[in-house]
């Protein structure tokens, strides 16, 4: 964590991305004492068990929610993880026709043909990178670098509130 005396950048990513996961973490927890069963009354394990992945993935949806608004809509990953996760069912047919986005051109090797390995390793980023479905190479491999910062920086942020709270 940050020494207390530096001066936080209000308009970076980072300190965006806090601010938001903070404020919606706070509303979890305000939401789930809402919707907490009286002291009588005591759920089964496997209703625990429910409760608990429940609660995971909001806190997932509530991590990548913060820092796709953080980043904003300049990027076409945090575009599409918005339109994912505000209307999932408009993001999966969004995808299916296109969605405006730049479409995929074939980049073909001087030598006739593709290396195989390749073609697949760049499928596989295309579905781990979200929006990287109708993105030509290029682009592909740019919102990349960006999402791996921002991941990176959001990991560390996380680290940083866990700590901060376990001590």
């Amino acid at each position: 964590m940050a020494s207390p005396n530096r001066q936080w950048n209000r308009c970076s990513i980072q300190t965006r991305f806090t601010y938001r996961f903070l404020h919606a973490l706070r509303r979890l927890r305000l939401a789930t004492r809402r919707q907490a069963p009286s002291a009588l009354s005591t759920p089964a394990p496997p209703e625990k068990e429910i409760t608990y992945y429940r609660r995971c993935r909001s806190v997932k949806r509530a991590a990548y929610a913060s820092m796709a608004s953080a980043v904003g809509t300049r990027r076409a990953w945090s575009r599409a993880q918005l339109l994912r996760l505000r209307r999932p069912a408009a993001a999966a047919a969004q995808v299916q026709r296109g969605g405006g986005a730049v479409r995929r051109r074939a980049v073909v090797a001087e030598d006739g043909g593709g290396n195989p390995s390749d073609e697949t390793t760049t499928e596989e980023l295309r579905q781990l990178v979200p929006g990287g479905e109708v993105m030509d190479l290029c682009s592909l491999l740019d919102e990349t670098a960006h999402y791996i910062n921002c991941l990176a920086s959001q990991v560390q942020i996380m680290r940083s509130i866990a700590d901060l709270f376990s001590t």
